[in-house]
Order: structure tokens, then C-alpha cells, then sequence
């Protein structure tokens, strides 16, 4: 073990823990950028740098080894005018209209107010209130650049369905190549060029769409800033809403609340499903149904389905559908098991199928969702007519006036059987096998959890010697950001 302190605080970790990570045990906050879990250690940021007493100079906290009887200060006034250096730095390829924002304490606009800024669309960043360069920024009062502004302009590109990518705003970090090289195995990010022309591009440097990209969104999920998000449509859903020939329908997945009412700043031990209904309501949408109806439903058709193979001897495995960037990844890398896939859609269009069976051509159906692939689901499928981020309710609200804490809660119109959005956050990267009994059988099925995961199953399936009858396959290293790993857990 290894004894040091942080700022007069006494810490004790193991060997070969870094500084960053002695801190964050400790309790103390070291701002980052670059860094992220479950990725390797990049230093590039220069913003977790901290003092060593006897030391030559700042190291950088995330790569720099705790040892026994370091002293170790983390806001000292050199640290302090390192971070706003460093920030700066990075502020000089950035756009501007970030340095002229309310919410910064240094916007020119006298008469705007917060409530007025939370519906402005000025800066055009979808980031805006909850980007870690803004943060910073704030924190350490970074208002104007001491050096020259030289902005690089790039085009955006929109080739996929549902990410977006805007190199004007990238910072280097690096954080999406490793999320998709490191952690997925996709490699759809290459780093080109050589100082002020370094720059992050698709492979092959073309469009997303030309890459070996599959749409699982992990680099949308690790970008700090607004370079790369989620497909963004804040007019189409008003226009359907003030259509009288429209029945506007919506159902949110079971993990769609959480991050919404983190985006929102609202407890989310006060605020629930029928708060969410309320502000649905209150932007035109005529019903808004539960999650579990079409969850159960894809549980029960999977069984069904998974109980013939087995009355037929088919000792092929059967591969859920439910999650679009898993089938991309099989289409595009294992057509073979093409055949081995489930022809049970996913809850989204379980929903679709359900709206469009009942309202037909009136119904516009809304899939809420924190799945950055659904989008991409629903640009293929004629049953679901749009599907929105936390982020973009949490916009349309802002822009519509919807505001939950005046709003009065609305019941849902098929409500929640049970309670989903408490499912504890999943860390279940990898391969879990369990062994479930289904028709008198006992059988092995499987949960794959990240792309890597995903491919050792498929390699495994395809080599004809699999033992798992039940493949239940998830792009997310977290688990299924939309279903909670249905039906592996319920089967």
C-alpha cells in the first residue's frame, strides 16, 4: 500500500495507482478532458495537471504514479494559471460565440437573463449547459485569450443517420477514437495531420457513412464538447403536434428519464414518468404510453420464437434483433448469421407496429430514446415516425416553455407496470452465460455487452461449435442503454 496526501489530506491506495485515481477516492476533485475511464491514458488536455512537492514541475494527474510519501497540491495559484493557459490554448481553434455566452458571466447582452439563455439558440451548440470545456471554462473564470484566435473551418458531416459530426468543435481530446478503437474494436477514427493541422477524421478520410462505422454512438457518449452528437430534429414533432390530422403518440424507454432529468437539473427521486408526460403534453403530444407493453411483448415473442427452434432440433443459436448496431455490425461483418437472427424487432417498433395497427396513417409515432442507434432504426422502419434524445426534449422543452417544476404531472395513458427507470447503471462488458431451463430443456443462453463482446460470440457462432442456444447481443460495453438487456434477464 501506498501512503501519500492530497492537499494536506492523508491517502492511502495501492501500488501503481495514479494520482488522478488516489484523488477521486480521496474526494477530491482533479478537472480532466482528455481522461476517461476504461480508456488508456492519453495526457494531451494538460488540464489535470498538479503539483509534487520536491518536483521539477506540474505533472500531469492522470499519468503520473503515486508513490510513498508524495505531497501532492492540486489548486495552487501556478496550477490555477495552468488550467486557464491550457484552456485558452484549446479556446483558439474553438468557435466564439462560446466566449460570448450568459451562461459564462461574460455576455455583452446586459438584459438577458439565465431563463432567457436556456432558450436561446445563439451559440447553435447542442452541448450548451452541458459541455465539460464550458464547465471549465466557468469554473476558472476563462472569459478571453491571451493569445490569437485562428479557428479552423470544417465542414459538418451528416452521412449516417444518427450521429453528427462538427470538427470545428473537436479538441483533441481523443476521447472517441479510443471509445471506438480501444473499446469497441470498430476503428472508425484515425488521427491525420501534425500540429495546429492534427485533426480527428473517419477512417479512410471520407464521410462516417464510407467508415467501418456501426452507429453504436460510444464516441457521441464520450465527446466532452459538441463535435460529435445524436441527429438533432427539433421541428418535426411541433409540426405533427399542430397537424388536426395527427394523433401524436410517444413512449420513452425505460432509460430515457435519467439522463433527461440530469440534462434538466431535476431530481429524479421528485420528477417521473408523469412529469415526463405532463411536458409531452404540453409540446402537443395527444397520448403518451408506458414502456413495459412493448418490452413484455418482445420478451414474449422471443420465447415463443426460441421454444420452436428448440421443438424443431435447430441447434443453430438464435441472435436477438433488438439492438440496430449489433445487426449492423453482424450484416456487415458475419452475413453468414444472418440467418441465425431474430425475427422479433426491438420494443421501438414493437411500439411503431402497435400505433400504426390502431391510428394507421394518422398516427405519428414518437420514440423517446437514449440510444443514439434507434435513429438509425427508425430511418429504415415505416412504423416509426421519429425518434428524440434526452437532449433534444430537453431543448424542445426549454424552447416550447415546458418547464416540469410548474407543470403539473399527467398520468400516462397505458401506464408503467412496473418501475424500470431504478434498474442500477450495468457494468457488465464481456460475456455472461447463465443456464435456463425452457420447455423441460436446459439450456445455456448468452448476454454479449460492447462490440467486442459482440464479435467473440460471433466468432463463436460461426465456427459451428457454439454452446449457447440464446444470444442476447448489446453494442453498449454498459449493457442496453434502451431495454435493460431483454429478454436475457427475463427469459
Amino acid at each position: 500500500m501506498i501512503n501519500l496526501t492530497i492537499d494536506g489530506k492523508a491517502v492511502t491506495v495501492t501500488a501503481g495507482t495514479t494520482i488522478l485515481a488516489a484523488a477521486q477516492k480521496a474526494g477530491i476533485d482533479i478537472p480532466t478532458l482528455c481522461y476517461l475511464k476504461d480508456q488508456s491514458v492519453k495526457a494531451n488536455c494538460r488540464i489535470c495537471l498538479v503539483e509534487v512537492k520536491g518536483g521539477s514541475g506540474p505533472v500531469p494527474a492522470c499519468a503520473s504514479e503515486a508513490v510513498q510519501g508524495m505531497e501532492v497540491i492540486t489548486d495552487s495559484a501556478v496550477i490555477i494559471a495552468g488550467r486557464r493557459r491550457s484552456l485558452q490554448l484549446i479556446l483558439t481553434h474553438h468557435p466564439i460565440a462560446c466566449q460570448s455566452c450568459v451562461r459564462l458571466g461574460n455576455s455583452r447582452h446586459g438584459d438577458l437573463s439565465e431563463e432567457m439563455c436556456s432558450m436561446c439558440f445563439y451559440c447553435d451548440c447542442v452541448r450548451d449547459g452541458d459541455c465539460e470545456l464550458q464547465k471549465l471554462l466557468k469554473r476558472y473564470d476563462v472569459n478571453g485569450m491571451d493569445y490569437v484566435w485562428a479557428e479552423k473551418e470544417y465542414d459538418s458531416d451528416t452521412s449516417t443517420s444518427s450521429i453528427v459530426r462538427d470538427p470545428g468543435k473537436c479538441i483533441l481530446c481523443r476521447r472517441c477514437v479510443s471509445a471506438c478503437g480501444e473499446v469497441q474494436g470498430i476503428y472508425a477514427w484515425s488521427i491525420t495531420g501534425r500540429g495546429f493541422h492534427t485533426a480527428i477524421e473517419s477512417a479512410g478520410g471520407g464521410l462516417l457513412a464510407e467508415s467501418p462505422c456501426v452507429e453504436c454512438g460510444q464516441c457521441v457518449r464520450s465527446c466532452p464538447v459538441g463535435a460529435l452528437y445524436e441527429t438533432q430534429n427539433l421541428d418535426d414533432l411541433p409540426d405533427a403536434a399542430q397537424d388536426p390530422a395527427k394523433t401524436v403518440i410517444a413512449r420513452a424507454d425505460p432509460y430515457f428519464l435519467k439522463p433527461y432529468l440530469r440534462l434538466a437539473e431535476l431530481d429524479e427521486h421528485t420528477f417521473g414518468d408523469e412529469s415526463l408526460s405532463a411536458g409531452l403534453r404540453r409540446i402537443g403530444v395527444d397520448l403518451v404510453i408506458g414502456s413495459v407493453q412493448a418490452d413484455q411483448a418482445v420478451n414474449t415473442d422471443i420465447t415463443a420464437e426460441l421454444k420452436k427452434r428448440l421443438s424443431e432440433g435447430d441447434t443453430r443459436p438464435l441472435l436477438s434483433a433488438t439492438c440496430p448496431a449489433s445487426v449492423q455490425y453482424l450484416l456487415t461483418r458475419f452475413p453468414q448469421l444472418s440467418e441465425c437472427l431474430s425475427a422479433v424487432p426491438g420494443a421501438q417498433e414493437q411500439f411503431g407496429s402497435w400505433a400504426k395497427a390502431n391510428w394507421g396513417d394518422a398516427a405519428y409515432t414518437l420514440s423517446l430514446s437514449a440510444c443514439s442507434a434507434k435513429k438509425m432504426a427508425a430511418a429504415e422502419s415505416v412504423n416509426v415516425d421519429q425518434v428524440m434524445s434526452p437532449r433534444e426534449i430537453n431543448r424542445l422543452f426549454g424552447r416550447s416553455g415546458a418547464d416540469l417544476n410548474r407543470l403539473k404531472p399527467v398520468a400516462l395513458d397505458e401506464p408503467q407496470q412496473q418501475e424500470c427507470r431504478d434498474i442500477p447503471d450495468s457494468d457488465c462488458a464481456g460475456i455472461q452465460e447463465r443456464e435456463v431451463i425452457l420447455d423441460n430443456q436446459r439450456i445455456l443462453i448468452a448476454s454479449a455487452c460492447g462490440l467486442r463482446a459482440v464479435a467473440n460470440v460471433l466468432e463463436l457462432a460461426a465456427s459451428g461449435n457454439c454452446p449457447y442456444r440464446y444470444i442476447q447481443v448489446a453494442a453498449c460495453p454498459q449493457g442496453c442503454q434502451s431495454a435493460g438487456d431483454l429478454p436475457y434477464e427475463t427469459l
